[in-house]
């Protein structure tokens, strides 16, 4: 069992939803850097019951992403999806927090979506394997426009 208290969200370096191809029960796992190892920590949220999914949503919800998307377990897909999301926008707020930036990281991962005309930063980013620069770019675009993305 995961005790959520010991996960510092500032080491976290991986967040996905376990496959299921060996049949074993879906699983949450959150990667941890840490320094008693070289490969870090890895912890494990069990998904088999409506109570392990309960506790792995309040250890997403203490992790404190600022997102317009409520933390909430519809299917495995949609979960897959919003921990890679949730992780991103942790990524991004790093990025806005060494900036000395205070705008949230989902404004800015909403302008890395849809901010450029038609192309999606965010799968730029992933592809180029530099999420720094596009962060940048739509920090830049963000000011720029003042705030007022997709009016």
């Amino acid at each position: 069992m995961v005790q959520i208290m010991k996960i510092n969200k500032n080491n976290i370096t991986g967040m996905m939803l376990s496959n299921n191809t060996t049949g074993e029960l879906l699983s949450v796992y959150v990667h941890e850097e840490s320094p008693e190892s070289v490969d870090g920590v890895v912890h494990q949220f069990p998904l088999s019951n409506g109570f392990e999914i309960h506790k792995c949503n309040e250890f997403l919800r203490s992790l404190e992403i600022k997102d317009e998307f409520e933390i909430t377990f519809m299917s495995y897909k949609q979960y897959a999806n919003q921990l890679q999301r949730l992780m991103t926008l942790m990524l991004i707020q790093r990025l806005l927090d060494a900036a000395g930036s205070d705008v949230a990281a989902y404004e800015i991962y909403n302008v890395m979506l849809d901010g450029f005309k038609g192309q999606n930063l965010v799968v730029k980013a992933e592809q180029e394997n530099d999420l720094q620069k596009y962060v940048m770019m739509a920090l830049n675009k963000f000011i720029e426009l003042d705030g007022k993305v997709g009016e």
